[in-house]
């Protein structure tokens, strides 16, 4: 046998995942999730948004945060935050997906941020 005829083919997989479904729904199945690496021959990604700095602004604030804290959830410099904000830079690479997260799951990165505890004198550290 080839490698080629060795190959499972695209129906095969559908068919093989249907039976596991069927299998799943009559509690045949003991949960082994099986799982195809998609290959950029198999895969197409989702495009990324454009940030203006008007885009980033709001994002920030909604979060209701300052820009020093936005840039550590970002794990980005105070500057870079800044320089987005301006319009003196946009952002690109990883930033842009991750601010595309945040955007999509505010929440979540509410959750990476709390404030402080109160010192002895009763003022905010």
């Amino acid at each position: 046998m080839t490698a080629r005829e060795k190959k499972t083919t695209l129906g095969q997989h559908l068919i093989a995942g249907l039976r596991e479904a069927v299998a799943y729904e009559r509690g045949e199945t003991t949960g082994v999730e099986t799982r195809k690496v998609l290959t950029a021959r198999f895969a197409d990604v989702d495009g990324v948004p454009t940030y203006s700095p008007v885009r980033i602004v709001r994002l920030r604030e909604s979060l209701e945060i300052s820009q020093p804290v936005f840039a550590s959830v970002l794990n980005v410099s105070a500057d870079t935050v800044r320089s987005w904000e301006q319009g003196k830079r946009r952002p690109d690479g990883a930033a842009v997906r991750l601010l595309q997260i945040a955007e999509e799951h505010p929440t979540w990165l509410a959750e990476k941020v709390r404030p402080r505890a109160r010192n002895a004198r009763g003022a905010t550290g």
